[in-house]
């Protein structure tokens, strides 16, 4: 009877293997190379640095994904003991479920993290080494750089999701435009996908952009799949209402979060939607979960009041 168990064990792990690999070919194409069923190799190759090639190679057990981690072997130009640090860190992510695609696009992270700062300290040796510039136009780049530390631009952790780069000026960094941000509870539903809301009150287009930028600048959101944005206020000084909402690559999301706000007759709120794609398809089912997530959150700050009483998907729970 244990054998018999022991085999069922296997061959689940080797569907949920199959499914994996076959949403990761359809994510990476031709950056994916499939071996056999238990070997897998990708190309990462960062976005500012195309040059600087980097290959992940893993092999999967038997018994992955219900108990045991891949075994990665990467091979990428960084300094002694990086990689060795680097895999530590995809051995520590592990949590006896499907991690292929968060391995990934934590590498990609890194690696990107990595190439800019040397970049930087390649060009900041430059200036330094430079006497030719007249005093006239090096205080004219001083006062260049101090405005530009006050800008910001978002660039998406990859661009198989539709995400754009996002830039924002200084008045999104100005603390007259700071709000309070809250944050809902992660929730994990069947299919591995973790979607999170975020919620601002908000009355000023300054408010939305430093509420939308301080949660990019937070290092788990802005690695998010997407990240769904949906906004209604009273701009009083123009005595105008504004809304509008972005998908983020997440195709009719943003309107469905801002139908869900004028169901709410939620006003002056900001409403951001995080989703943590876990590599396998949910369909529409995931709409349903990006809309209550962000129902919970609205409702937890006081706003639950409908519109339309027929919406019986959006009724406030008792």
């Amino acid at each position: 009877a244990g054998a018999t168990m022991a085999d069922s064990g296997f061959e689940q792990d080797r569907s949920r293997r199959e499914q994996e690999l076959e949403a990761l070919r359809a994510i990476y194409g031709e950056e994916l190379e499939i071996a056999n069923a238990r070997e897998v190799r990708v190309r990462l190759s960062p976005v500012e640095a195309r040059e600087r090639l980097a290959v992940l190679e893993l092999h999967l057990p038997d018994d992955y994904p219900s108990r045991s981690a891949p075994t990665p072997l990467l091979d990428a130009p960084t300094p002694p003991g990086m990689v060795e640090e680097i895999t530590l860190e995809l051995l520590q992510m592990f949590e006896q479920a499907e991690v292929i695609y968060l391995w990934i696009e934590h590498l990609r992270e890194r690696l990107r993290n990595y190439f800019e700062d040397d970049e930087a300290g390649g060009q900041r040796d430059a200036v330094l080494h430079s006497s030719l510039l007249a005093d006239a136009v090096e205080e004219a780049e001083a006062d260049a750089v101090i405005a530009a530390s006050n800008e910001f631009t978002f660039q998406p952790s990859t661009s198989h999701y539709g995400q754009r780069v996002r830039h924002f000026d200084a008045a999104s960094a100005s603390p007259e435009n700071e709000v309070d941000l809250v944050h809902g509870e992660p929730v994990t539903p069947p299919g591995k996908s973790t979607f999170q809301a975020h919620f601002a009150r908000v009355s000023t287009a300054n408010q939305v952009q430093w509420a939308i930028r301080r949660l990019l600048e937070d290092r788990k959101v802005g690695r998010a799949t997407h990240n769904i944005i949906a906004y209604r206020y009273f701009d009083a000084q123009r005595g105008v209402q504004v809304s509008d909402n972005d998908d983020d690559g997440e195709n009719a999301a943003g309107g469905r979060l801002a139908a869900l706000l004028e169901l709410m007759d939620a006003n002056n709120v900001l409403i951001i939607v995080s989703r943590w794609y876990g590599g396998i398809h949910l369909g529409p089912d995931r709409f349903k979960y990006i809309s209550n997530c962000a129902r919970a959150l609205l409702e937890s700050q006081g706003h639950g009041n409908f519109n339309d009483k027929r919406s019986s998907g959006l009724k406030k729970k008792r």
